[in-house]
């Protein structure tokens, strides 16, 4: 409990210090850019790339940093941005809200299913359907990228 604490004192005092730094446009892509690496990761977990340990340990990392940075441009965006930071962050929400990092840890989720299909079957059909919903994401962020960049 008192990493998390600590780990949330960190956040807030780098979001203050750097809140003078963010640009409208930096603010913009913080969900972004934490919805890219949370997808490497995803694929690099899923590929067996990273083990349990390292994979939560990117997805706390990646998550406190979106925090931190997202905290720091509350304090200086212009409300004429937020539309693109709301698209931004639904597709990073989206991807977050199927990582269970406790899940992860203690082995339950020893893959992430990144479709929007609750079905668990397994397998070559699987990993077809996961890679075509990661493309139609991909092209979604590809969408918003021409509005919002």
């Amino acid at each position: 409990m008192k990493k998390v604490l600590t780990l949330g004192l960190l956040a807030l005092l780098m979001g203050q210090s750097q809140a003078a730094d963010l640009s409208n446009q930096e603010c913009i892509e913080v969900y972004r850019d934490g919805y890219v690496m949370l997808r490497e990761a995803v694929t690099d977990y899923n590929d067996k790339g990273l083990s349990r340990g390292e994979f939560a340990a990117q997805v706390t990392a990646i998550g406190t940093e979106v925090k931190a940075l997202r905290f720091a441009c509350f304090l200086t965006e212009s409300p004429s941005v937020s539309s693109c930071v709301e698209k931004y962050e639904d597709i990073y929400s989206d991807l977050r809200s199927k990582i269970r990092v406790r899940s992860v840890l203690s082995g339950n989720q020893d893959s992430i299913n990144i479709t929007n299909s609750s079905s668990q079957s397994n397998g070559f059909f699987n990993r077809l359907r996961n890679r075509g919903s990661d493309t139609l994401k991909q092209g979604k962020l590809a969408l918003i990228d021409a509005k919002c960049l």
